[in-house]
């Protein structure tokens, strides 16, 4: 039965975890936006004081990345419409249209260029009031504070391995995974982030189950190769014997093949505090 408890503006509820071995200790958060004008959590916003080292996803990327994506992403002598069936197509046309942009301007490109485009062109045509964030606000005072900055993907190249190798089953997911996700209305999403925020994982874990059943290809190195890989950074980071800030997305967070059951499979345990 789902937990109708969401959060009010008072809230400091956020689900957060933390890693220890002796004196060594990992914090792992997941930005899920505010319900604030500002955002802030005063248990998560001390455990990132006690950090000297601070993990994102994503480095600040060059002024070119834009310029490399496109160039690994266009599709050469096979065009989107080689990749889809009839149907699918007709689909991804509509997608476009509600996005604000036009399927000509997919045509050139594999899918998951297709899939970031598209996204792009959802986020620009919507009206409605963005949500304040943890993670633009973290990056900047880790930066004045001098803390230590690493992330999961440290460059472009990281990142484009990631999308560009896709299989064309997986890439193919992405762009309907994509079309999807930014079909979800507004206050659906707003919700979500409610719930989450008061400290209920069982929205973001059937989101997680959706995913899974839905887009298997995508899934497995969107999630499951990536959570692979976190509990030999994590055990890095215990033997460095510092405090680690490590901020990620919820849905590795939650789910069969999550960060914490990972972790577990590993001889580590991560504990909701």
């Amino acid at each position: 039965q789902l937990m109708r408890v969401e959060a009010d503006a008072t809230s400091d509820t956020q689900p957060f975890w933390l890693v220890r071995r002796g004196a060594s200790k990992v914090y792992i958060f997941v930005d899920f936006g505010s319900v604030t004008p500002k955002w802030s959590a005063p248990r998560v916003e001390a455990a990132f004081s006690e950090a000297q080292v601070f993990w994102k996803e994503t480095a600040d990327l060059a002024a070119d990345t834009r310029d490399k994506f496109i160039a690994a992403g266009r599709a050469g002598d096979r065009p989107l419409s080689t990749w889809l069936t009839a149907e699918q197509k007709e689909d991804v046309a509509a997608a476009a249209v509600e996005a604000g942009t036009t399927y000509a301007a997919l045509e050139p490109l594999k899918p998951w260029l297709a899939a970031i485009s598209l996204n792009a062109a959802y986020n620009q045509s919507r009206k409605h009031v963005p949500v304040d964030e943890a993670l633009p606000i973290l990056n900047a005072r880790a930066l004045a504070q001098g803390k230590t900055i690493r992330a999961e993907f440290p460059d472009a190249e990281s990142q484009l391995e990631l999308t560009n190798s896709l299989s064309p089953a997986a890439q193919v997911e992405y762009l309907f995974f994509t079309i999807e996700n930014n079909r979800t209305s507004p206050d659906a999403v707003d919700r979500r982030r409610r719930v989450w925020i008061a400290g209920d994982l069982s929205l973001e874990t059937r989101q997680v189950e959706h995913f899974k059943a839905n887009f298997p290809n995508l899934y497995e190195p969107f999630e499951v190769r990536r959570n692979l890989a976190w509990p030999a950074r994590i055990r890095q980071m215990l033997d460095e014997g510092q405090t680690s800030f490590v901020m990620v997305g919820a849905w590795h967070m939650v789910g069969p093949d999550s960060v914490p059951v990972q972790l577990s499979r590993g001889g580590l345990t991560a504990e909701r505090i």
